[in-house]
């Protein structure tokens, strides 16, 4: 069998492709750029890597031409100084997604996964054991552009279902694993300078579940399997992929601190405090392109 995964090259894409050819899959590799990855090994007689955009037609072609499914994690503007060019993230999220399923169309490609997010459904009010039936907030109550263009380009995927293309959501929240350069390396890396030192709230506790990459890569392959059935479940359907139980945003990162021998942070800090840090953070990086030390 032979796959295509859009925004291959970072690091859930070399663990996807690294369990698809645990299953003797071929993968087909896009994206802009393919950093290396020290944790993930793959099979070189398995992997091919096209560099190029997804806004580019006949780099999509060549791409998607022999593949079965489609599997498509790129994304933009998540965070940092790219959170703030609200044309670029429409054009890839939205656009460049709405393109990738007509050349899926195009050359025959049966199967389309696509990697979403709990914040398709988010405003900034808390989510309490949320379930995919969730409605879809108003445009205007989004957060920020890429959670907006996410939900659209969501809805897009889901719309595109039909017997010749089947198509799935997953969406998925904080994804960690080793090696994840995002969350994980970066918390290791605070925790290990010492700088893992208060902790904030809006209320008591700060509850969220977070995405095990071995978790979301299986996900992704058991609804690729399901939608290469006659009738399969999952067909035009979103699902959350996350990890068992709440857990404590900070308290989830202490097995670090005591791998790391380092002390617990011991310091409570205001959750308005925080919050207005990060505004101004956000507008000095708009005013000066400076990468914001943290987003909204």
């Amino acid at each position: 069998m032979r796959v295509c995964i859009v925004g291959g090259g970072g690091y859930l894409g070399c663990q996807l492709a690294c369990r698809l050819q645990s299953y003797r899959t071929h993968t087909v590799l896009l994206d802009v750029s393919f950093p290396v990855h020290p944790n993930i090994s793959l099979d070189e007689n398995l992997t091919t890597r096209i560099q190029g955009s997804i806004l580019d037609e006949k780099t999509l072609n060549h791409a998607l031409t022999s593949c079965e499914s489609c599997f498509h994690l790129a994304a933009y503007g998540m965070s940092g100084l790219e959170a703030f060019n609200r044309e670029e993230i429409h054009r890839i999220n939205v656009d460049g997604t709405l393109l990738l399923l007509e050349y899926c169309k195009r050359v025959g490609v049966s199967r389309f996964v696509f990697a979403s997010t709990v914040c398709v459904i988010f405003t900034g009010k808390e989510l309490i054991s949320a379930t995919e039936d969730h409605p879809y907030p108003d445009d205007s109550e989004y957060t920020s552009e890429y959670c907006s263009t996410k939900a659209r380009a969501e809805r897009a995927v889901l719309a595109a279902d039909c017997p010749a293309l089947r198509t799935c959501s997953l969406r998925f929240r904080g994804i960690y694993g080793p090696g994840e350069p995002r969350s994980t390396n970066r918390a290791a890396e605070i925790i290990y300078k010492g700088l893992y030192l208060a902790t904030f709230s809006q209320r008591d506790r700060a509850m969220t579940q977070f995405s095990g990459v071995h978790n979301v890569t299986y996900a992704m392959c058991q609804a690729d399997k399901e939608l290469s059935k006659p009738q399969p479940r999952c067909a035009g359907k979103a699902y959350h992929v996350v990890d068992a139980n709440p857990v404590n945003s900070f308290l989830f990162w202490f097995p670090l601190v005591t791998a790391l021998s380092r002390t617990p942070p011991f310091i409570r800090l205001p959750f308005s405090l925080i919050y207005f840090a990060a505004y101004v953070s956000e507008w000095i990086a708009v005013w000066f392109s400076i990468p914001p030390i943290m987003n909204r």
